[in-house]
């Protein structure tokens, strides 16, 4: 047996299909990918889903200057209130904006919507594990523990002061 091009056709494709194989009701079918992440402790509600009035909570605990500055250099967008960055825009309140808006994004797509990571990276353009960190950042702050994973050292922040010498 040939196949059209004077070459003969491998052996496996002389094997006869039997009508009772399954394989073939449904060729290339493939589910889409649905996360497996657990709604964590502290954003379920009485009935264990998800709830958007705690992710709001912390949003606003974490990022307490999230309203963008009106007078920095980030232009405006004509549909909402949302700042699009014109440049790389340093002012704290606009970082603060930006990286809540990320945070609501994130949080949303994984535990309501049920997408992987790596489809709510590729849908926003963010780089690969950036949608891991603003998970673990959000519930280490829920936690109260630190947002790089370190324990708290119990030492007061700042530069250490010169104790008075006591003399004797």
């Amino acid at each position: 047996m040939t196949n059209g091009l004077n070459k003969p056709r491998p052996a496996w494709s002389l094997l006869a299909l039997d009508r009772k194989d399954r394989f073939l009701d449904h060729p290339n079918t493939v589910q889409p990918r649905r996360s497996r992440r657990a709604v964590p402790e502290w954003m379920r509600t009485d009935d264990g889903g998800p709830s958007i009035e705690k992710i709001k909570q912390l949003v606003k605990a974490r990022f307490p200057l999230d309203p963008p500055n009106r007078f920095c250099s980030c232009a405006q967008c004509p549909d909402c209130d949302f700042k699009r960055k014109i440049g790389r825009c340093l002012c704290r309140n606009c970082r603060h904006s930006t990286a809540a808006n990320r945070c609501v994004l994130a949080l949303y797509y994984v535990y309501f919507q049920g997408l992987t990571d790596g489809q709510v990276e590729k849908a926003e353009g963010w780089s690969p594990g950036a949608v891991n960190t603003i998970i673990q950042q959000a519930a280490r702050f829920a936690a109260g523990a630190r947002l790089d994973g370190q324990p708290r050292t119990g030492r007061p922040r700042g530069r250490p002061k010169i104790q008075d010498q006591v003399a004797a």
